[in-house]
């Protein structure tokens, strides 16, 4: 990888192994970003849970060890998520999901991203025809640097009146901490 400021190598590797009929499967994820003056590590290990056809629950956790240029101290962090999916196809689809990364926590795969969050989100739709369908999301997130936090809840419907029409109504209710999620939080 050829970044504008340097060079560097980056190394990894994903493994995963089905249980029981696929109804269980396990994974981990190393990645090693080689640079100067000091390596990078992410390591990652899931698991993901088959409860019948429709429903599955998965589970990860990942560590890391990466060098603070800013602070020029080693970051050790950790990440959890867990999150449930119920999939009827179009009929009906519900998607939850709880993570929380550490201050410490961070992905040198996302240059952006920053430890310190923790989330909890919803999303369910149900859409039996292509001309209509119901949409649900909310968000809670809260910045556990500054405390700050945003909510967010939206409802969504589609329906076709003919052929050429479509309509689309929605509402969002939205809370923001006003630096609740900038990168100097």
């Amino acid at each position: 990888v050829e970044d504008v400021s340097e060079k560097y190598d980056v190394f990894g590797v994903r493994s995963k192994v089905k249980l029981f009929q696929d109804a269980l499967e396990i994974g981990g994820t190393g990645i090693l970003e080689r640079t100067a003056p000091h390596d990078n590590y992410l390591y990652g290990a899931d698991a993901v849970l088959c409860l019948g056809n429709h429903v599955s629950a998965k589970a990860e956790a990942a560590w890391s060890d990466i060098f603070d240029s800013e602070t020029a101290t080693i970051l050790n962090g950790t990440a959890q998520t867990v999150s449930f999916k119920i999939d009827y196809g179009n009929d009906f689809l519900a998607v939850g999901r709880y993570y929380n990364a550490d201050a410490d926590f961070r992905n040198p795969n996302i240059s952006s991203f920053e430890g310190a969050i923790s989330e909890l989100s919803l999303k369910m739709q149900s859409t039996p025809s292509e001309d209509s369908g119901v949409f649900l999301d909310a968000t809670s997130k809260q910045n556990l640097k500054s405390g700050d936090t945003l909510i967010s809840v939206g409802l969504q419907g589609k329906i076709s009146l003919t052929d050429s029409i479509r309509s689309i109504i929605g509402a969002r209710y939205v809370d923001l901490t006003e630096t609740a999620f900038s990168q100097n939080a």
